[in-house]
C-alpha cells in the first residue's frame, strides 16, 4: 500500500454508504446484511492502514467506549447456538470498557457472534460482536453511530511527522505516525 488517499476514499464511500442504509425509514433483513457486509470490509481495511502505519498514533491509540457483556457460566458458544446471545451473554451485567481501533477491527474481522440490532424506530442502532477469540468470554456492544464516527475519523485522519526507528528484534524499521499540535 503506497498511497493510502486511495483506501481513505473507498472508506468515505462506506460510512456514506452505511450512513444512508442505516437512515431508511423502515429497517429490512436486506440492508442489515448490506451494512454488516460493508463494516466487515470497511474494518479489514482499516486494519490494513493500521498495519501499514498509515494511520497516526492519536488515532489508533484513541479509547473506544464500548459496552461488554460477560458470557454466562456454563455452555460453551458453538455454532449452534451462537444466535442465542440473550441466553449466552449477561445483557444484566454489561459494563463500559476502553477498545482500541485494532483490536475493535479484529473483533468484527474473526467475529463469531455479529449481528446488528435495530431500535424503535427500526433503525440499526448497535452492533453485536465478538470474534472467534473471545466468544466464551464477552460479548461486545458498538454503537453503529461510533462505528460510522470512527470511519469517518480514518477518513480525515493524517499524520504529518512521521519517526522512524530501526528494531533490532523485528530486524526491520518500526514507523511512528503522530499529528503535531495545531
Amino acid at each position: 500500500m503506497i498511497d493510502s488517499a486511495y483506501w481513505k476514499i473507498r472508506l468515505s464511500e462506506v460510512a456514506e454508504q452505511i450512513g444512508r442504509l442505516q437512515d431508511g425509514s423502515r429497517w429490512a433483513p436486506a440492508p442489515d446484511v448490506a451494512i454488516e457486509h460493508e463494516i466487515m470490509l470497511a474494518m479489514f481495511c482499516v486494519r490494513c492502514l493500521i498495519e501499514r502505519q498509515k494511520l497516526s498514533e492519536n488515532l489508533t491509540s484513541k479509547p473506544i467506549d464500548v459496552f461488554v457483556c460477560p458470557k454466562r457460566t456454563g455452555q460453551q458458544v458453538t455454532l449452534l447456538n451462537c444466535h442465542e446471545v440473550t441466553a449466552l451473554y449477561d445483557f444484566e451485567q454489561k459494563q463500559k470498557r476502553n477498545l482500541k481501533l485494532e483490536f475493535l477491527c479484529n473483533q468484527v474481522i474473526h467475529s463469531y457472534v455479529m449481528f446488528l440490532e435495530s431500535n424503535e424506530t427500526l433503525r440499526p442502532a448497535r452492533l453485536f460482536v465478538c470474534s472467534d477469540h473471545e466468544r466464551n468470554e464477552c460479548l461486545y456492544i458498538v454503537p453503529v453511530d461510533m462505528v460510522l464516527e470512527l470511519l469517518r475519523e480514518v477518513v480525515s485522519d493524517s499524520a504529518n511527522l512521521t519517526t522512524i526507528e530501526w528494531d533490532q528484534k523485528r530486524r526491520d524499521y518500526r514507523t511512528k505516525q503522530t499529528n503535531l499540535p495545531p
